[in-house]
């Protein structure tokens, strides 16, 4: 640390191991008044020290650096990263107070990102969520080719439990935009879980691969997809290659479903225990998936 502090004494980098040194060693106060002193110097890197103070658990202190900030002149985009920061902080009426605003000096698909990531966070409230709906609407009633906003307000329906609603949406982008994998690809998800809608979603994947590859996300739909469909041989095929390429405890999940189907329970419970390894929780999973935990666990054995 004192060869790097030698080399580069003024660099964020530097600062940041120091504050990163600090709190590992118990010295949490230091860290704090660190990072504080080094935010007051000219040109210091406010939004970066900001976020590092709050990923240390520093979040008050964070606060006023979020607000400076924001508070630079004819730069209103910023004021976007004060909102998040209130919302993570699950203070969503002030956050919205300040999209408000954003929503007249800023690009709308920004600000429905902002708008949408937030209510991700534990303590959004209907209300939260419907007024962001409205914010939404009204975005898309000036201009209703933001396909962006369209995405966050079918990702905001979901959110909400409204899958129906959700689709609708997904369907009125890709009038839009036929091409468009991300909605192609939550769209196949959302009708994998409708009875006699299995045929249409694979047709969906289709087009998404045709336009973007076999990417892991498009493959695990599938998967999800044949598994509505019975057709277990085609589901362990494709999952077996997701998580080679990129394995996380939902895909493992979907594996263990798919072995558990092709009759196969000693690699089912195989991919079970490395989808628990890597953290698998019901809560973690789709809401429109949750019902296929505990049967699966049951059948398995495993609590």
């Amino acid at each position: 640390m004192r060869q790097v502090e030698e080399q580069e004494p003024g660099a964020f980098q530097t600062v940041e191991l120091r504050a990163r040194l600090l709190r590992a060693t118990g010295k949490d106060r230091e860290a704090r008044e660190l990072l504080q002193k080094y935010a007051e110097e000219k040109d210091a890197p406010l939004l970066a020290v900001a976020a590092l103070l709050e990923e240390l658990g520093e979040g008050a202190a964070a606060e006023p650096l979020y607000r400076k900030y924001a508070a630079v002149p004819d730069q209103p985009e910023k004021a976007l990263f004060l909102a998040a920061y209130l919302g993570r902080r699950g203070r969503f009426a002030e956050a919205l107070d300040l999209l408000e605003q954003a929503w007249k000096t800023c690009p709308p698909q920004a600000v429905a990102f902002t708008a949408v990531a937030m209510l991700h966070a534990p303590g959004a409230r209907a209300e939260h969520f419907e007024r962001v709906a409205r914010d939404l609407e009204t975005a898309l009633a000036k201009n209703p080719d933001l396909v962006p906003v369209l995405l966050h307000l079918a990702t905001l329906r979901d959110l909400q439990g409204r899958h129906a609603e959700a689709e609708q949406v997904y369907r009125r982008l890709l009038n839009r935009a036929p091409d468009n994998v991300v909605a192609l690809n939550n769209l196949a998800w959302l009708l994998a879980h409708q009875k006699g809608k299995g045929n249409e979603a694979l047709s969906l994947l289709r087009r998404a691969i045709d336009t973007a590859g076999p990417l892991p996300e498009l493959r695990d739909t599938r998967a999800v997809v044949s598994l509505s469909l019975g057709e277990s041989k085609a589901a362990v095929e494709d999952l077996e290659a997701v998580v080679r390429e990129a394995p996380t405890a939902t895909r493992y999940f979907h594996l263990a479903r798919a072995e558990l189907l092709a009759g196969h329970r000693g690699s089912a419970l195989d991919a079970l225990g490395k989808a628990k390894a890597a953290g698998l929780k019901a809560e973690a999973l789709h809401p429109l998936e949750r019902a296929s935990y505990q049967p699966l666990l049951k059948e398995l054995g495993r609590p």
